[in-house]
């Protein structure tokens, strides 16, 4: 199987970073698996040692934020804090190491959904999430009001819910040039 030069950039990327950043005592082996990329990132499914992550590489800004990713991190952090979100474990925007803001966060295991299925726990997450007081989650967050980031991820949850779709051209594109 052939390894990208981006696949290559997220293993040099891990072995260079604190393992106990993600929770680790040491970074012995690193595999990047098959997932399929979100709309406007590319996603990596990656197993540590025995742990999995998705490493998300985030090729496009859809909110307007200049700091979108640390936003996106904080709102996942107040998520998490609900039980309704993965564990976010670390966000780079320093784009050191990539032209892009990164984000790593744990992989939950599971079935992907699809229409016709029984949603009622994504329902019951969907009714929990706007059950949720309104936080502000970024100072630096201009034309961002709690209710929108709030009304934001709702959309995110949502979209989830769609059936998985191929790879876009630009990110196609950005996969064939790394």
């Amino acid at each position: 199987m052939k390894v990208s030069a981006f696949e290559k950039k997220i293993v040099h990327y891990l072995k260079q970073m604190p393992p106990r950043m993600i929770g680790l005592e040491s970074l012995n082996l690193i595999e990047i698996l098959d997932m399929t990329p979100g709309a406007y990132n590319l996603n990596y499914h990656v197993r540590v040692n025995e742990k999995k992550f998705i490493f998300r590489i985030n090729i496009e800004q859809q909110s307007g934020l200049s700091n979108q990713i640390e936003v996106e991190f904080m709102v996942l952090k107040f998520l998490e804090s609900q039980s309704i979100a993965p564990k976010v474990l670390h966000f780079d925007d320093s784009k050191k190491h990539f032209d892009f803001d990164i984000l790593i966060e744990e992989y939950l295991e599971g079935p992907h959904l699809s229409l016709g299925q029984d949603v009622s726990e994504v329902a019951d997450l969907l009714a929990k999430l706007h059950s949720l007081k309104p936080v502000k989650i970024c100072h630096a967050s201009p034309g961002k009001t709690p209710y929108r980031i709030h009304m934001h991820w709702s959309a995110v949850i949502w979209k989830n819910m769609r059936p998985k779709k191929r790879p876009t051209a630009k990110q196609s594109r950005w996969q064939k040039q790394y």
